[in-house]
């Protein structure tokens, strides 16, 4: 796995976890708000793109 891989697999965890956090914080509110929902469909969406590069990073062809 390259240099490069691992470090967009580390920033995509950090903004997955900060994401997530923004859900936990808006939960604790009782506030469900578009942050919430934009918090939900990020930590997915990134989450997504994070498995996508490591399956990727794994079958690639040295």
């Amino acid at each position: 796995m390259k240099f490069s891989t691992v470090i967009l697999l580390i920033l995509d965890g950090l903004i997955v976890l900060g994401l997530i956090g923004v859900v936990i914080n808006q939960i604790r509110q009782g506030d469900f708000s578009d942050k919430f929902w934009i918090g939900i469909v990020g930590a997915v969406a990134f989450g997504y793109c994070g498995n996508y590069l490591l399956r990727v990073s794994k079958n690639t062809k040295k």
